[in-house]
């Protein structure tokens, strides 16, 4: 068993390996850092939302924020459903905000299967997917549901706002609550300029650039127009054979386009700007430049994902608490689960050893709460690859969740082999929660066994698709073959 720390009463992590950067090391983190803090001031936001609001966990039960809709290009692809991923991580007496439509199988399921206690919901009642509020925006807005919420806050303690990303909305609703009781509430994220530029696939190349060299990034170009995305692209397609064309603030479930080279190799420049203009029609509305133009690695060994806790300096080093292989499917790649990592051990070190200097420039800077940064491996075989970061993740997400669920779950043991589901492609019969886990009653995790299912989101049931849960068992094959087994079940019927 890796060393679990306890984080205040909620949340568990553990060390996948202790933390070791040299001295020289930590002279290049630390005058990486006074530049990029020169740049962009980040102490000024503190000024502002200080005394009311501040990073880290307090003491008393959560206010637990779950909506994505703030990541550009998410607003049209998120749901109440999805809402309830991080719910998981909340406890009897924790507020848990939902914005339209609150699914009481789900709600019944955590409760007396999962035995995580009753929690004290709040829905907000945005009318429709497409409200221009985001769930903590309409906390804001709308006098009844502040009102609400703040009530609630009020009766559980609740001095600490846990969200999937934090934004300035998140932090703007903190501060109010904070000045309006008198308590001052803790946001468990960075501050909102470093969370945004954390989550922007730009900053984060020229950081890990600047730390770690060129050669730590995929070779890629940023664009400024419709006339230079179409030169770069036809540019790079000589000498390469698929791209991928990101937008640096959205999630790569979004905001990724692929591009195969050997179709643009047969356009001139105007069917070029044709075919990109369609491959981008479906975010038009939302696009904005810069783009990133990537070229895609084509020899993947592995795409492996590092998931980080960053604590405050005075609690010590960044955690590195996970390494994990990442599944992905469809033509644009997108996540569709996760196994815990098993690479040749000094790709192990490499791994955690980089991004554990990534994860102590941004400590340096001021962040706290959740991250992770996804990689690739490429090359004819582990011998002769390389090592290439993509993008970090500075928020909560589909594999930090269920490891940080797992790790609060086996506090004190051992945490049993599993393997993370989000089944993106899966087409399966219209149901209920409720009807759905009876199909699969046995096959459930509940407290006291080693191996079953635990489901993180109402996700996929009343939709037919996108199913989030994880599986344990005694080894990843048997985890993988009880996941099948559950997908089955719930497919009976189609």
């Amino acid at each position: 068993m890796n060393n679990p720390t306890n984080y205040g009463p909620r949340l568990c992590f553990r060390h996948l390996r202790p933390p070791q950067l040299n001295r020289s090391e930590s002279r290049m983190v630390e005058s990486l850092a006074r530049k990029l803090d020169e740049e962009s001031r980040f102490a000024r936001e503190k000024v502002y939302f200080e005394p009311f609001a501040r990073r880290g966990l307090g003491g008393g039960s959560l206010t637990v924020i779950g909506d994505v809709r703030e990541i550009p290009l998410m607003a049209e692809h998120s749901s109440s459903a999805l809402e309830y991923r991080l719910s998981t991580l909340a406890q009897a007496g924790d507020v848990i905000i939902i914005g339209t439509g609150r699914n009481a199988g789900f709600e019944d399921y955590r409760e007396n299967v999962l035995q995580f206690g009753s929690a004290d919901y709040l829905e907000t009642g945005q009318s429709a997917p497409g409200n221009r509020f985001s769930t903590a925006g309409w906390c804001l807005e709308d006098a009844k549901t502040y009102q609400g919420l703040m009530q609630k806050v009020r009766a559980h303690r609740s001095a600490t706002v846990l969200s999937h990303i934090t934004t300035g909305t998140i932090w703007a609703l903190a501060r109010k609550l904070g000045r309006d009781m008198g308590l001052p509430i803790r946001v468990a994220g960075p501050l909102p300029t470093l969370s945004r530029l954390t989550n922007n696939k730009l900053w984060f190349s020229k950081v890990t650039g600047a730390l770690l060299g060129p050669d730590a990034v995929p070779v890629e170009c940023p664009v400024h127009g419709w006339a230079a995305l179409t030169g770069k692209v036809r540019s790079l397609s000589q000498h390469s054979n698929r791209l991928v064309i990101k937008v640096p603030d959205s999630a790569g479930s979004v905001g990724n386009f692929v591009i195969s080279c050997d179709e643009i190799r047969k356009m001139d420049v105007r069917q070029t700007h044709r075919y990109l203009a369609d491959l981008l029609a479906p975010v038009a509305g939302s696009l904005h430049f810069p783009l990133l133009v990537q070229v895609w690695e084509n020899k993947v060994l592995t795409s492996p994902s590092v998931q980080i806790w960053v604590p405050h300096p005075r609690d010590g080093h960044p955690i590195v608490e996970g390494l994990f292989e990442q599944v992905v499917s469809g033509p644009r790649s997108e996540f569709s689960g996760a196994m815990q990592a098993a690479l040749p051990s000094e790709w192990d070190k490499s791994l955690a050893h980089q991004s554990l200097m990534l994860a102590t420039v941004f400590q340096e800077l001021g962040y706290f709460g959740r991250c992770s940064f996804d990689s690739v491996i490429s090359g004819d075989n582990f011998g002769s690859a390389k090592l290439l970061w993509i993008e970090c993740n500075a928020r909560w997400g589909g594999v930090s969740v269920p490891m940080t669920l797992l790790n609060t779950l086996f506090r004190g043991s051992d945490i049993p082999a599993f393997v993370i589901h989000h089944a993106p492609g899966l087409t399966m019969r219209r149901q209920s929660f409720a009807e759905g886990i009876e199909k699969v009653r046995d096959l459930l995790w509940s407290p006291g066994r080693t191996k079953g299912v635990i489901f993180l989101t109402p996700s996929g049931f009343e939709t037919g698709r996108n199913l989030h849960f994880v599986s344990l068992e005694a080894s990843v094959d048997l985890a993988r073959q009880l996941a099948e087994q559950t997908i089955q079940r719930l497919a009976q019927g189609f």
